[in-house]
C-alpha cells in the first residue's frame, strides 16, 4: 500500500543501487556520477533512442565553476562528460531546470548565464559532446543581472527565454531573444511591468506554432513576508515576438509556473500556493497541478500535499501513454529532504507516488533535489537531480534514479511506505485477497474518524476503470472483478479532508 498526500521523515522508501542484465524488463538503478570529480550538479535530463543526455554547472576545488555536457546509455553507464568555462574567466551558472535541447539535426543546444557579467550564453554540441559554436547575447543597459532557463527550436531559428533583473530596483522582467539558426541574434523583447518582479521560467511551441511563455510575478516588497504577493503569469506570443493573448490568476490564488505540458484543448501546469506561517515567520509552497484550456479558464486543480514543509516540482513530463509525471522536492528544515516522483492522469488524478533518497549516506547528507524526468521506450523512467555529500568541504554530487513505469526499481524493492503518528490520516485499508480471483474487499482498519469519499480503479496506463462512492458509514466495499482480464490493477481510495490511499491489486483467473 502506498499513502499518497501528506508524507514526512518517517516515510521510507528503500531504492538501492542495483545493475540488472536483462532484454524484456529494464534494470533500475540508484546511482552517483563520477563521486571522485569535481562537485557537479545534474539538472535537466532528455533521451534521444535510449540515450540519455544531462547537464549542469561543475566546480573543481578552488577553481572556477564550469558547465558540464554528458551522456549515459539506458543502464547509467557514463558515455561521455565534456565540459565548457568562460572565456572571460567568469564561474558559470546555470539554472536548475535550465533546458537541454535536441535539435533536428541532432546536435544539442545547452544555455548558461556568466555570473561576474549579465548576458546569456548559448552552447551547442555534437551527440558525442563536441562544443561546436557558443554565443553570447549581451542584454541592454540598465539590466544587471539575466537568468536563462528555457530554448525552443523553431523552423528557422531559436528563441532564447530569460529573466532580467534591472539596476537601481527589485524589478525583474520576461525577455525572449529570436536567433538564428546557428545563434546569431535577430532581435529582442522584454514583456511585464516594471512595477513588480516577473519570472520567465517555462517555454513551449503550441500545435498551431505560436508560443506561450509562463511563469510568475510577485512584489517589488520582499519585507515584511506578510506584505508579499505573487501570481501565474502567461503570454501567447507568435514568432515575431508580438503578445496575441495574456493571463494571469488572482493575486496569491497561485504562484510562479515551475513547468509546463500541451494537452488536448488547453494545458496542464505545475505551480504552488504560498502559505504565510506567521507562527515561525516564514512562507511555505505547497505544490499544485492545475489544468487549463486555452481561454485560461480552470478545468480542474490539484492539491498534491498539505505537508507541513515547503515542497515544491521542478518539472512535469508527458509520457507516452498519455499521463504525466511531476517530480519535486520536500524541504524538511533540520530533517532529510525527500525528493518525488508524482505519476498523474490528463484528468488530475495521482495514481503513484515514489520518493527516494541517495544510498550509502545517512542523515548527515540531508540534500536531495531531484529536478529532471524523461522517458525511455521501455516505459522506464529516468530521474536526475544532486546531493551533497557530507565532508569538508560539501561536495555537490550528480545523481540519476531509473524506475518503471509504477515508480519501482524491482518488485522486490517496490515496498509500502510506513506512516508516522504525525501523518493525520488515522484510517488504514486493508484489501483481500490479493491476488484475487473475482471479487475484491476493501475494508478500512484503524479507530481514525477519516471518512472516505470514493474509490477507483485503473488499469497500467493510468486510465479510469471503475468507480464506487463509498456508502457512509460503511467500513468496507466488495469489487467484483470478475469481467476484468487477469493483471495489475490499481486502486485509489479518497477521504473527505483530501487524504488519499493507493495500491495494487493483482487478479489471476
Amino acid at each position: 500500500m502506498r499513502l499518497i498526500g501528506k508524507l514526512h521523515s518517517g516515510l521510507l522508501v528503500l531504492l538501492c543501487f542495483i545493475v540488472v542484465q536483462s532484454v524484456t524488463a529494464q534494470p533500475g538503478f540508484n546511482m552517483h556520477i563520477d563521486t571522485e570529480g569535481p562537485s557537479r550538479r545534474a539538472n535537466n535530463i532528455i533521451n534521444h533512442n535510449d540515450t540519455l543526455y544531462f547537464s549542469g554547472p561543475q566546480r573543481e576545488l578552488g577553481g572556477l565553476q564550469d558547465i558540464f555536457f554528458a551522456s549515459a546509455d539506458s543502464n547509467g553507464q557514463l558515455l561521455f562528460l565534456e565540459t565548457v568555462s568562460d572565456t572571460g574567466s567568469s564561474h558559470l551558472a546555470m539554472d536548475r531546470t535550465a533546458t537541454i535541447t535536441r535539435n533536428r539535426n541532432g546536435n544539442f543546444l545547452v544555455v548558461g548565464t556568466p555570473i561576474s557579467r549579465p548576458g546569456n550564453l548559448l552552447f551547442k554540441f555534437s551527440s558525442f559532446g563536441e562544443l561546436l559554436w557558443r554565443q553570447e547575447y549581451f542584454p541592454p543597459s540598465g539590466v544587471n543581472t539575466t537568468f536563462v532557463r528555457r530554448l525552443i527550436e523553431l523552423k528557422d531559428g531559436y528563441m532564447i527565454g530569460a529573466t532580467y533583473s534591472f539596476s537601481g530596483s527589485n524589478s525583474r522582467r520576461m525577455a525572449v531573444i529570436r536567433t538564428d539558426r546557428e545563434g546569431n541574434e535577430l532581435w529582442r523583447k522584454v514583456y511585464g511591468d516594471s512595477q513588480i518582479r516577473q519570472f520567465l521560467v517555462e517555454m513551449i511551441v503550441l500545435e498551431n506554432g505560436n508560443i506561450l511563455l509562463s511563469g510568475g510575478n510577485s512584489s517589488l516588497i520582499l519585507n515584511p513576508l506578510e506584505a508579499t504577493w505573487s501570481q501565474s503569469q502567461f503570454y501567447i506570443i507568435d514568432t515575431a515576438g508580438n503578445v496575441l493573448d495574456s493571463w494571469q490568476s488572482e493575486i496569491d490564488q497561485e504562484s510562479t509556473v515551475v513547468s509546463l505540458n500541451e494537452v488536448e484543448d488547453g494545458f496542464i501546469y505545475a505551480t504552488y500556493h504560498r502559505e504565510y506561517i506567521p507562527q515561525k515567520r516564514i512562507v511555505i509552497r505547497r505544490p499544485r497541478l492545475v489544468r487549463r484550456k486555452w481561454d485560461f479558464s480552470e478545468v480542474w486543480r490539484l492539491e498534491v500535499s498539505n505537508m507541513p514543509a515547503d515542497h515544491f516540482f521542478r518539472q512535469i513530463y508527458h509520457l507516452a501513454d498519455g499521463n504525466h509525471l511531476a517530480v519535486g522536492t520536500v524541504f524538511f528544515p533540520g530533517e532529510e529532504d525527500r525528493s518525488c516522483v508524482f505519476k498523474f492522469t490528463p484528468d488530475g488524478e495521482i495514481l503513484w507516488t515514489t520518493c527516494t533518497r541517495v544510498p550509502g549516506y545517512g542523515h548527515e547528507s540531508n540534500s536531495y533535489e531531484l529536478v529532471g524526468v524523461t522517458e525511455l521506450s521501455s516505459g522506464s523512467i529516468v530521474v536526475s537531480g544532486t546531493h551533497d555529500r557530507p565532508g569538508d568541504p560539501r561536495k555537490n554530487i550528480a545523481w540519476l534514479v531509473k524506475m518503471d513505469a509504477d515508480g519501482c526499481i524491482t518488485d522486490s524493492l517496490c515496498l509500502p511506505v510506513s506512516v508516522t503518528e504525525e501523518v493525520s490520516l488515522t484510517t488504514g485499508l486493508s484489501t483481500y485477497p490479493n491476488p484475487a480471483t473475482d471479487r475484491v474487499t476493501f475494508e478500512l482498519t484503524g479507530s481514525g474518524g477519516d471518512k472516505p469519499v470514493s474509490i477507483g480503479i485503473h488499469d497500467a496506463m493510468g486510465r479510469s476503470l471503475h468507480r464506487h462512492s463509498w456508502e457512509p458509514g460503511s467500513d468496507q466495499y466488495e469489487w467484483d472483478a470478475t469481467a476484468f482480464s487477469p493483471g495489475i490493477y490499481f486502486y485509489r481510495l479518497q477521504f473527505e479532508n483530501g487524504e488519499m490511499i493507493s495500491g495494487k491489486v493483482i487478479l489471476l483467473r
